[in-house]
C-alpha cells in the first residue's frame, strides 16, 4: 500500500461520516415535526442544529431537534437576535438566539450554516411575526 495517500483516504472517511450523521439528523429532525397534531409549516429553516417551522394559519413556531420537538405559539416569542464571531473580517459561528417567555426554558439557540442564512432568516423571522401580529 503505498502510503502517502493516507491522509487523504482519512479525509475522505471523515467527510463521508460527517454527511451521513448530518443526513440522520436532518432526517430525524423532520419526523418529529411530522408528528405534530395539526401543525402545517410553511416555511422552514432547516439550519445546522434545529429545523424551525413556522405555521401561520395556526399561529406556531416548531422547533425541531434531534431528540424532539418543540411547539410554542407566536405570542411566547419577546425577541429574535442573531450573534455571531468575528473572525478575520468574515462573521463564523453564526447563531440565531429565540427569546421565549417561559421561564423554564427562555431561549432556543439555532445554529445557522452561514452568515447570510442568519441575516435572511433574522428579515424573514421578523416579516412573519410582524404579518401575524397585525392580523390580530
Amino acid at each position: 500500500m503505498n502510503w502517502e495517500y493516507a491522509p487523504f483516504i482519512a479525509l475522505a472517511v471523515v467527510l463521508v461520516i460527517i454527511y451521513l450523521v448530518h443526513r440522520r439528523n436532518t432526517g430525524l429532525r423532520r419526523e418529529h415535526l411530522a408528528r405534530v397534531p395539526s401543525f402545517k409549516p410553511k416555511y422552514q429553516l432547516d439550519a445546522v442544529s434545529h429545523l424551525v417551522a413556522f405555521d401561520i394559519q395556526g399561529r406556531n413556531v416548531a422547533f425541531a431537534h434531534t431528540s424532539g420537538v418543540r411547539v410554542v405559539p407566536f405570542d411566547a416569542l419577546v425577541d429574535v437576535t442573531w450573534h455571531w464571531v468575528e473572525k478575520n473580517g468574515a462573521k463564523t459561528s453564526n447563531v440565531l438566539t429565540f427569546q421565549l417567555d417561559e421561564i423554564s426554558a427562555p431561549l432556543v439557540k439555532v445554529r445557522c450554516n452561514t452568515a447570510d442564512q442568519a441575516e435572511q432568516w433574522l428579515a424573514k423571522i421578523t416579516a412573519i411575526l410582524k404579518a401575524a401580529r397585525e392580523r390580530e
